[in-house]
């Protein structure tokens, strides 16, 4: 450990003070930094501030690799960027309240400071030591600091190690490796079954995955980004759920992992043909894994087999379940074996991004402006729904909530903090006054470095709203026109605006694409007739929206619901 108490910042290898209960002639405040293993023993200290850095902006991978909280490179480059200077700043705001409150006789001679994140070595570190060189200025106050840069056997890992660390061993997780020695199971086996993975056994997973999935990330960044998407809201009390195939007879964590992937719990609005509304649970599947060592033996299509049975009831305590989604990247073949059928479609539309000035027509969306455009788009989604269709049955849509927009931001802005040390301001561009306003929520996705040969990096338009599009929200197909006779003038002119903006931006993030998935045949139509560069993609390997729809008389497919709003946020 490295701790110390200080006036000078500088102090860090002095011994801490005897815990004693008799009245110190200062306050003493104790800074703790910890992680995801790490906790330290504050015994009844009383805590008057417990901070998170885990969503902050990550430094990126050379500095995660070289440096800890307590180096001022790393420290430094946090603090240039306002964010971490507004937390401390209200961090020691809170501080000093608690200070100015404090009564020795009721409170004792000292109180604590807990800074969290999730190693418990780099962003949690430097706002501990920030924080204490503040305070440290303080008459009357005197700081003593614990970091985790040097823990113990069983905890973290130095800095010596950060850079050829071992995901594993980093979470602490030790479980058994498959040799060729050891005898696998027939994937038809009793004593194989479906569970939920362990937190350890997530990491295992991770770490499995990371080799198809990473993207431009290294093994430890791109499990620090798994750990982060499994707290944001959509993961969330169990919104996200991770399924594992294992042995029954042995323990969690010593268990061989023979395939896994996540399932999310997707709010849903369903109709029939007379407009009724019913909220039900549609479980979005992602992240089908089996590890190499175990694949062509049957264990991913024992696993899918079982899942399909499994999702069925699963979180049916919340609503009913509807059906399964997923997205696959194998053809339309393979999951439609174990129920999911390809949608009736899947294509989108593809831009070219543009260095032309953008539209003062549009302005930028920030993440504050999200909460209320998505609440007006589900408010127009349900009102769409519940007119009567004719020759569909039934109608079903995953609903364009907050929570959906956020997963995406996450990972945009882990992704962008990484390459970029900064986080993309704009989530995407609205024009049009308010009733006739046209806004579309994006998101930036690097597979490979900009500069990459050959990258194939996407702006993905999660979802585009056009208020007064009666085409919109509802059953069609592409190339179907959409002409509304009369109406959406004001509509079009701000459709442009919007759409010139994502190339823009596009183009100043250095993505290759803009990519508009399964737009209404109005914006087709006015798309066709602008002068806007494109495309039209229709896919046939890859993102192929795949539906397993369940009945209440068992008969699962046979009273299949249209999907409308195949959009690349669901």
């Amino acid at each position: 450990m490295t701790a110390g108490i200080y006036e000078d910042p500088h102090l860090h290898n002095l011994p801490p003070p005897p815990r004693s209960r008799h009245r110190s002639r200062k306050l003493q405040i104790d800074f703790y930094t910890c992680g995801r293993r790490y906790h330290p023993d504050i015994g009844s200290t009383p805590v008057i501030l417990d901070m998170s850095c885990a969503k902050m902006l990550v430094p990126p991978n050379n500095m995660i690799s070289q440096y800890t909280g307590l180096d001022p490179e790393l420290s430094d480059w946090l603090f240039s960027h306002r964010e971490y200077q507004v937390k401390l700043d209200r961090a020691l705001d809170r501080i000093k309240h608690a200070v100015d409150a404090w009564r020795p006789s009721r409170d004792g001679p000292r109180l604590c400071v807990i800074v969290k994140c999730y190693a418990g070595v780099h962003r949690s570190v430097a706002m501990a030591e920030r924080l204490a060189q503040d305070v440290s200025g303080w008459e009357g106050v005197q700081v003593f600091v614990e970091n985790p840069t040097n823990p113990p056997s069983g905890s973290l890992p130095n800095r010596n190690f950060i850079s050829s660390i071992d995901p594993i061993t980093l979470f602490g997780t030790t479980m058994e490796s498959v040799t060729a020695h050891d005898v696998l199971p027939d994937s038809s086996s009793p004593n194989l079954y479906l569970t939920q993975a362990t937190p350890e056994e997530c990491v295992k997973i991770w770490t499995n995955t990371s080799s198809s999935w990473r993207d431009l990330l290294t093994v430890p960044v791109y499990i620090q980004e798994q750990l982060l998407l499994s707290d944001v809201p959509l993961a969330r009390n169990a919104g996200m759920t991770t399924w594992i195939l294992v042995e029954k007879d042995l323990p969690p964590n010593h268990r061989r992992i023979f395939c896994s992937c996540e399932s999310f719990l997707k709010r849903s609005v369903m109709t029939d043909t007379g407009g009724k509304l019913e909220d039900v649970i549609i479980h979005g599947v992602a992240s089908v894994f089996c590890p190499s060592e175990y694949r062509r033996r049957g264990y991913a299509a024992r696993h899918m087999k079982d899942l399909a049975k499994a999702l069925r009831s699963w979180q049916s305590h919340r609503a009913r379940v509807a059906g399964s989604v997923l997205y696959s990247d194998i053809g339309k073949v393979y999951y439609a074996k174990f129920g999911w059928l390809p949608n009736a479609s899947n294509w989108h539309m593809e831009f070219p991004p543009t260095n032309a000035p953008r539209s003062s027509m549009a302005q930028e969306i920030v993440e504050d402006d999200l909460e209320g455009l998505c609440r007006r788009d589900k408010a127009i989604i349900r009102d769409a729904i519940a007119k009567p269709t004719h020759g569909v049955k039934k109608l079903v849509t995953i609903l364009p909530d907050l929570d959906h927009m956020l997963w995406h931001i996450a990972k945009e802005n882990f992704a962008t903090g990484q390459l970029f040390g900064k986080r993309p301001p704009a989530k995407g561009a609205i024009a049009g006054l308010p009733g006739y306003q046209v806004w579309a929520i994006w998101t930036h996705r690097y597979h490979m470095h900009p500069n990459a040969p050959s990258p194939d990096n996407v702006l993905y338009i999660l979802r585009l709203v056009v208020e007064g599009d009666e085409s919109a929200n509802r059953p069609s197909s592409k190339g179907e026109s959409g002409f509304q006779e009369g109406k959406l003038e004001r509509q079009a002119g701000s459709l442009i605006a919007v759409l010139h903006s994502a190339q823009a931006e596009a183009a100043e993030w250095q993505l290759n694409h803009v990519k508009l998935w399964e737009p209404s045949p109005w914006v087709q139509d006015v798309i066709a007739k602008s002068n806007i560069s494109h495309s039209m993609v229709e896919r046939e390997e890859d993102s192929i929206a795949s539906c397993l729809w369940y009945d209440d008389d068992d008969s699962d497919q046979e009273a299949a619901p249209t999907w409308i709003n195949n959009e690349h946020y669901a």
